[in-house]
């Protein structure tokens, strides 16, 4: 089919289509080489916390006096299993992303949290007459209150997903090395602030149609309320899935957009010079309606890559989002899928997990 061209920060890469290239080799090929080994110290470490084995099923953390669901299929009984964080969108539950995204936890063996946002941050969602919540991400205004940051007194959820995992790894044997984050939409957001803050617990996020780099300057340049610079401790792989005519969350700078205020473009902009990535992506046609866009040789292999459904909308591919118009998504991959298979290669450095087991 010939030669794709994609532009990125100023810069063309041309790669060859082709039609039949197999999802497992174009990701295979993200990731060659961005394993970052633990240290046989950190490894046992690790596995020395584990002292109890958590039956299948659906269980009920208590997480500073709110409930949190942690999912652990049977396929992941066995001791020292990763642990996904899997984070709502906006006027969503964390049973309703539970519901919809366990089968990915049942074919991986991984257990799965699937926190809320906080009481204070809860509304009715008029199209589902449920309640659904929003989350405190410093800097960011509210949907429900347009212009407007969480109230003083809200809740940190930084702090909280930080305590619900620590709840999580002393419920069950959770591998210390493979903690992940992903969310969708508002839930983008908070996992993108999850990497800006807890880079020492978290090895890889996957922000879908929600990517984020905060900076201080936000606050005047897109009158994002308190907006702060994001400072991880550490390079952090940024594994973004995102749909070109997004029309909430708009990947093109210049697009016009909502109260995300600045582009998906701009946030992966930012990660790639944040982690000192090659600034010239490598393109490669994942399907026919996908591209994966790799941006290598950053700094402790802390990849940056997209996966551009380049006929989606704001939608987890291969799920309807029935509020994004049409056309809006793509029956070509199942995101929940696509977003482990991004994240299952990246361990956290062994530093980290030593730290964390000591602690």
């Amino acid at each position: 089919m010939g030669n794709r061209t994609i532009r990125n920060k100023g810069v063309i890469a041309h790669r060859p289509r082709t039609r039949h290239l197999l999802l497992a080799v174009a990701l295979f090929a993200t990731t060659f080489g961005a394993l970052v080994a633990v240290d046989d110290a950190a490894l046992a470490a690790s596995k020395a916390h584990c002292n109890t084995e958590m039956a299948a099923g659906t269980h009920v953390l208590d997480v500073d006096g709110y409930d949190v669901l942690l999912y652990v299929p049977e396929s992941a009984r066995k001791k020292h299993v990763p642990l996904v964080v899997n984070l709502h969108p906006s006027f969503g539950t964390g049973d309703a992303t539970l519901t919809e995204s366990l089968h990915v936890a049942d074919e991986n063996g991984f257990a799965m949290l699937t926190p809320s946002g906080p009481v204070d941050l809860q509304v009715l969602v008029p199209w589902f007459n449920e309640p659904g919540f929003e989350w405190n991400v410093p800097g960011v205004p509210l949907f429900s209150i347009p212009g407007s940051s969480a109230p003083p007194e809200t809740r940190d959820d930084v702090e909280f997903i930080e305590h619900a995992i620590d709840a999580a790894a002393e419920a069950m044997c959770i591998d210390l090395a493979r903690v992940y984050a992903m969310g969708f939409s508002g839930g983008a957001r908070m996992a993108s602030q999850l990497a800006c803050d807890l880079g020492d617990r978290i090895a890889a996020v996957v922000p879908i149609a929600g990517v984020r780099f905060p900076l201080a300057s936000d606050a005047t340049d897109f009158e994002l309320p308190d907006s702060q610079d994001c400072a991880p401790v550490r390079n952090i792989p940024i594994l973004a899935i995102h749909g070109l005519i997004d029309g909430t969350n708009p990947w093109a700078t210049g697009t016009p957009g909502t109260a995300w205020s600045y582009s998906g473009e701009t946030a992966v902009d930012r990660w790639v010079d944040f982690n000192s990535c090659r600034e010239t992506p490598y393109v490669t046609a994942m399907t026919d309606d996908i591209d994966l866009i790799e941006y290598r040789a950053c700094h402790n292999n802390a990849d940056v890559t997209v996966v551009m459904v380049n006929n989606g909308g704001h939608a987890i591919p291969g799920h309807v989002n029935p509020y994004c118009p049409e056309p809006c998504n793509t029956d070509e991959v199942d995101g929940y899928d696509l977003a482990w298979d991004l994240l299952a290669p990246y361990k956290l450095p062994g530093k980290y997990v030593a730290a964390l087991s000591k602690g």
